[in-house]
């Protein structure tokens, strides 16, 4: 269950990076960590602190409620970081926000992108934990020929 909850976690971090159109290096530029730190979050090699959750508010106004249990909005909505981000001044005129619809809805390619992130990510743990059995199996098939001589 906990595996789920974080993965889920992860996607939300890798939608929101994408959606405010920033690199590694620039949100870790921005937050005042490490671009691996940023890496790692992703990679779900480290779980996002609650200092870091702290830092993307600070820096981008980011719903903590939203990145860790998928609840409300992404941003907050006390200040205008998303509106400005997300559709710069001059197209502003045009769009009205509403309490329950913050950011547009990624299209096919961004969600197929970060699908594909994922799928790559889980396929690679998968990988890991297959070349770790097969050395305990080996393991274990070493101590049965012993136990039989």
């Amino acid at each position: 269950m906990a595996d789920i909850q974080k993965e889920k976690i992860i996607e939300r971090f890798k939608f929101l990076r994408s959606k405010l159109k920033k690199s590694q290096f620039e949100m870790a530029e921005d937050t005042g960590v490490r671009q691996a730190s940023i890496s790692a979050y992703e990679k779900g090699v480290r779980d996002i602190t609650a200092k870091f959750l702290l830092k993307l508010e600070e820096a981008y106004n980011v719903n903590r409620d939203w990145l860790t249990r998928g609840v409300g909005a992404m941003f907050n909505q006390s200040e205008p970081y998303y509106e400005e981000t997300l559709h710069p001044p001059k197209e502003q005129e045009n769009i009205s926000v509403h309490d329950d619809f913050i950011v547009d809805e990624p299209d096919d390619s961004e969600m197929f992108d970060i699908l594909l992130e994922n799928m790559k990510s889980i396929f690679e743990k998968q990988a890991q934990e297959i070349k770790l059995l097969r050395a305990e199996n080996s393991n274990l098939q070493k101590l049965v020929s012993m136990f039989k001589r």
